[in-house]
């Protein structure tokens, strides 16, 4: 997993608050590469980086980081 240099997610506008977003938290709070979400039609942007912005804050405690890594949402 050392080598793994960035992690892609599609249809990441499912991950905030469906049945199943759990596991993809956990996924989050254990990679330690950027991550890339995509999503041709997603429409609730703002919460999904909200979710993960939450998500990197408990990364950041839990791996005892300086600083969360900078969550950016492009449209």
């Amino acid at each position: 997993c050392q080598r793994i240099r960035y992690c892609i997610f599609d249809e990441i506008h499912c991950m905030s608050g469906e049945p199943g977003s759990e596991v993809w938290e956990r996924i989050f709070l254990l990679i330690n590469c950027p991550m890339i979400g995509l999503s041709a039609t997603v429409n609730n942007g703002d919460e999904v980086c909200r979710w993960i912005q939450n998500v990197e804050a408990q990364r950041q405690k839990l791996f005892g980081e300086k600083k969360a890594r900078e969550v950016v949402f492009i449209r």
